[in-house]
């Protein structure tokens, strides 16, 4: 069975070697519930506003274990929850130039605490933010074209078209213990 996998042989076009495949075979499968209440706005028949709160709560989260740092496997770290909200608005400004934006901030904690792989790391707390998932984002984008966006509503725009974006992302952890 899968669960077995003791290692696996690659084959790398000289050689073929044996690599210990990091499987755990104690992982559990990870079970969420998710809660998400949301809107669709058309102020003006040339604008729209897109927005949602949400609420996730997961038992055996699954993350990357780090114990055997040549061949990483999976681990389970009890529960996590993920609240938050996103926001999108979009509009035609002018014939020639529509804009965009979206923002969203996410609050992804740990709900217990644990140790990561071997202590290599330290421990893991209640209320530690996950590992590689930004807190906040923001997203603008202004278009401008030198054709009319509304004549050609159904058609992609072609010719001449410039496009200025900007975007920022919220601090990002990097290991399981926020350091």
């Amino acid at each position: 069975t899968l669960g077995e996998l003791s290692s696996i042989n690659v084959f790398t076009g000289q050689n073929i070697t044996s690599v210990t495949s990091g499987w755990n075979g104690s992982l559990h499968p990870s079970k969420s519930n998710h809660y998400e209440l949301g809107f669709k706005w058309l102020p003006l028949p040339t604008a729209r506003v897109d927005a949602s709160l949400f609420y996730i709560k997961t038992q055996n989260e699954i993350l990357v274990d780090y114990g055997d740092s040549v061949n990483p496997s999976f681990k389970n770290v009890g529960g996590t929850t993920r609240k938050g909200f996103e926001v999108a608005g979009q509009a035609m400004l002018l014939k020639s130039l529509r804009g965009l934006m979206s923002a969203s901030y996410l609050d992804a904690t740990f709900d217990e605490a644990s140790l990561s792989a071997n202590n290599t790391f330290g421990s893991v707390q209640s209320g530690y933010k996950l590992p590689g998932i930004p807190q906040g984002q923001l997203f603008t984008q202004l278009t401008w074209s030198l054709d009319d966006f509304k004549k050609n509503k159904q058609n992609k725009v072609l010719g001449t078209v410039i496009t200025a974006e900007w975007s920022a992302n919220g601090r990002v952890y990097v290991a399981d213990n926020n350091s």
